[in-house]
């Protein structure tokens, strides 16, 4: 059986943040366990956030699912730390929504396409070497049938 959209779609942005080549370079990862150690700085993070699914259309069979995906950059500089986090975020943000349009891996999963919602600073200055954080959320809105949750469906 396929995966779950949700896994799906995790790993889409995967795909499209390390083909971006940002300053993380490859250390992109989807549901780490662990927190990004400082020496493994810049990071990006990728975990599911939540998701809320209503059935649409005439039949209701249709599930329009709305799933929220946090994406966590991090960064290490003993200076300079807002700025360099600003770029890599700057640069996930690109990647993800370009401005010229065109269509992402993640766009054929999610027609409606990924978008962010929220952001917040995370500042974390209690270890040798301080870590600076930024939490981005966002919201993927794609519809399944009732049942098949593995497979993208049109709107109803």
């Amino acid at each position: 059986m396929a995966a779950h959209m949700q896994d799906q779609i995790l790993d889409a942005i995967k795909t499209v943040l390390l083909a971006a080549n940002t300053a993380a370079g490859a250390r992109v990862r989807v549901e780490g366990v662990d927190p990004v150690a400082a020496d493994d700085c810049p990071a990006i993070d990728i975990e599911a956030a939540g998701e809320t699914v209503e059935s649409v259309g005439l039949s209701r069979r249709t599930q329009r699912r709305d799933f929220d995906v946090e994406i966590r950059l991090s960064v290490t500089q003993k200076s300079d730390y807002r700025s360099k986090a600003g770029e890599l975020l700057a640069q996930i943000e690109s990647a993800l929504r370009p401005a010229s349009g065109a269509p992402t891996f993640v766009d054929v999963l999610v027609p409606d396409g990924i978008r962010m919602s929220a952001s917040q600073p995370d500042r974390d200055g209690g270890g040798a070497r301080p870590v600076y954080a930024i939490r981005t959320m966002w919201r993927c809105r794609y519809f399944v049938k009732e049942g098949a949750p593995f497979a993208p469906t049109s709107q109803p």
